[in-house]
């Protein structure tokens, strides 16, 4: 039973990676383990994708904790799954390529992108997409006070886009630094609160605000790396 779940666990990582190439994508993510069972001991950091019974599963685990649980019956299902994270960021960064500043332009390109990206791996895969509902970028207006979520993947692919402007300032997400001119935010032990904090000349930390969820961390941490770096 173990050997027909390596070989179907195997299968699987490695379809996944042929269905990559066909949008440029030739790496997995790192934090991607795929096994043919559960680890006994315990979880590693990341996602750890397995077996059991007639069952895939994804479970992803960041500082220790388990923080989703995915299952899933059949293969194609779990594939597009997998196939989002990477898809949203390679759409997301186009995106930002080509709508010049323009917010409204970059939802409206961030969902053609994915709809685009995804039929070029399967149409089926295109159709589903653009049948989900929309997914668009946090962006916080003064002046409608409009909100909606960005994503993580969308945060790394805005701060990849604009790399130049950030001139002297480093960003940290989920990660408490102490470097001159830091600029990011953390999950707090003690509080439980995500903290969103900027570092001075002086090396001193200045905490900003907190947070209960990560989401509005870094729709805060977006705000302050926009007005900081003048973008």
């Amino acid at each position: 039973m173990r050997d027909e779940s390596e070989v179907k666990i195997m299968q699987l990582k490695q379809e996944l990676m042929e269905l990559l190439l066909k949008i440029g994508e030739t790496n997995l993510n790192q934090s991607d383990l795929f096994t043919e069972e559960k680890p006994s001991l315990f979880l590693p950091e990341g996602r750890t994708i397995y077996l059991e019974g007639d069952y895939y599963y994804i479970v992803g685990v960041e500082r220790g904790k388990i923080n989703s649980e995915k299952k899933f019956d059949n293969k194609e299902d779990i594939l597009y799954y997998l196939l989002q994270s990477y898809v949203t960021r390679i759409a997301s960064k186009n995106a930002w390529a080509n709508a010049n500043g323009d917010f409204d332009r970059y939802d409206t390109l961030f969902q053609e992108e994915q709809i685009r990206l995804f039929s070029i791996i399967n149409p089926k895969y295109g159709e589903r997409r653009r049948k989900q509902p929309q997914n668009s970028l946090y962006l916080k207006s003064h002046k409608t006070n409009e909100e909606t979520t960005m994503t993580k993947e969308e945060l790394l692919a805005f701060l990849e886009s604009n790399r130049s402007k950030l001139k002297y300032y480093t960003v940290y997400l989920n990660q408490k630094a102490l470097e001159q001119f830091a600029i990011g935010y953390y999950l707090d032990s003690k509080s439980n609160k995500f903290l969103v904090y900027e570092v001075s000349e002086r090396q001193s930390l200045i905490e900003i605000a907190s947070f209960k969820n990560e989401e509005e961390a870094i729709a805060e941490f977006y705000e302050i790396v926009k007005y900081r770096c003048r973008i």
